[in-house]
C-alpha cells in the first residue's frame, strides 16, 4: 500500500512513514525523511524545548522522578552505559583520568563556572580527548556545558527561565553553606576543648 507524503508529494510505501494512531491509516502525514528534516529546523527545536520545559515545570518533574525510581529506567541506564563505553572509549579514559586527578589533589576543581561565574560544582569539559589533553579542561556549570555541546548556533541560547532557576538554586545552596560555616566555633589557641564546646552552645 502506498501513501503520498504531504511535504515532498512523493508516493511511498507505508513502511516509509512513522506510525500515528490518531490518523485514519495509522501513519504520519510526512515521510520519515521529511519528518527528520523538519525536526532539525532550529525554530522547531526551540519550540519543542520550550514546550518540554513548560511541561516539566507544571508537573512533569514528579513524573520524571517516579520513572527514574522504577526498574525500567535502571535497565535502560545500564544498556546506554554499556553502549557509551563501547562507542566512546577515548572519552571514558579522559573522564576517568580527570576524576582520578581531582580525587588525588593533582588538580583543584574550582567552585564556580569559568564562563558565567555562577557558584557551583562545575563539570570538566574536554576540548580534545587525546592523552595529552586529559587534564586540560574548561570548568563549566551544567547549563553552560549543555550549551557548549549543542550543534546548531541558533540553539546556543539557553532558556532564561532555566538559567534563572539554576542560578537561584545555586545562590540558595551557597547561602546555606555560608550560614553553616558561620555557626562553626573555631578553637582558640591553647583553649581547652570543654570551653570551646561551651562557647559553641552559647552561640
Amino acid at each position: 500500500m502506498f501513501k503520498k507524503c504531504t511535504a515532498c508529494k512523493a508516493e511511498k510505501e507505508l513502511s516509509g512513514f512513522w506510525r500515528n494512531r490518531t490518523t485514519k491509516d495509522g501513519h504520519h502525514g510526512q515521510c520519515i525523511e521529511c519528518a527528520k528534516e523538519y525536526k532539525k529546523r532550529p525554530e522547531v527545536r526551540r519550540r519543542k524545548r520550550k514546550a518540554d520545559q513548560k511541561w516539566y515545570r507544571e508537573g512533569g518533574r514528579e513524573v520524571v522522578k517516579a520513572y527514574q525510581q522504577g526498574p525500567e529506567y535502571k535497565k535502560t541506564k545500564r544498556r546506554t552505559s554499556v553502549k557509551y563505553r563501547n562507542n566512546y572509549p577515548e572519552r571514558l579514559l579522559a573522564q576517568n583520568a580527570l576524576i582520578y586527578a581531582v580525587r588525588s589533589r593533582r588538580i583543584d576543581r574550582p567552585d564556580q563556572c569559568s564562563r558565567c561565574g555562577v557558584g557551583c560544582v562545575p563539570h570538566g569539559h574536554h576540548g580534545s580527548y587525546g592523552e595529552e589533553s586529559w587534564l586540560d579542561v574548561d570548568w563549566l556549570c551544567g547549563p553552560c556545558h549543555g550549551e557548549h555541546h549543542r550543534k546548531d548556533q541558533d540553539d546556543l541560547v539557553l532558556s532564561s527561565i532555566v538559567r534563572k532557576d539554576y542560578m537561584a538554586a545555586q545562590r540558595e545552596k551557597n547561602h546555606r553553606a555560608s550560614a553553616a560555616l558561620d555557626k562553626i566555633t573555631v578553637p582558640r589557641p591553647g583553649e581547652p576543648r570543654c570551653q570551646t564546646i561551651a562557647r559553641r552552645r552559647r552561640s
